[in-house]
């Protein structure tokens, strides 16, 4: 009986964790690329700098303890100089959960999905980076219509 092989090629992308901002996200090579991509950061990639709102930061915060497409392993930041676990912490879920190993997904109300990984958290306190404006959005009507927040 014969061994199949999958082969991944990563076409534009540097690394399994990086992708161009609201590039097409396509990690599953299995199946058709879906939604748009926000903050799949890499340290040697430039990103946007700015503030998000406190209200937005719960929102976020709140989503990212949802622990969508969670992953096996987990992705450290390649920002940081030396290797560390970042964690999140939900209010409305009383609940601390580790960041690097699952995704924040969202839909506007227009329909659009917008993937992050949940460690996006920990880019915009600790590098400052500002996600899309078209994204932040997004999770507030994703918000709106889990928690009518």
């Amino acid at each position: 009986m014969g061994t199949g092989h999958a082969v991944f090629f990563l076409s534009e992308r540097k690394s399994l964790t990086y992708y161009p901002e609201l590039s097409l996200y396509d990690f599953d090579y299995h199946a058709e690329p879906e939604g748009l991509t926000v903050g799949w950061l890499e340290g040697d990639e430039s990103y946007t700098i700015g503030d998000v709102s406190v209200e937005d930061w719960e929102i976020l915060s709140d989503l990212g303890s949802l622990m969508q497409n969670k992953s096996r392993g987990y992705h450290y930041c390649t920002i940081c100089t030396e290797m560390f676990e970042h964690f999140g912490e939900s209010a409305r879920f009383e609940s601390r959960y580790r960041l690097g190993n699952a995704e924040i997904r969202v839909v506007s109300d227009a329909g659009e999905l917008y993937v992050a990984p949940n460690l996006v958290l920990h880019y915009i306190v600790d590098h400052g980076y500002c996600p899309p404006d078209e994204f932040i959005e997004a999770a507030r009507d994703e918000a709106r219509r889990r928690w009518g927040a």
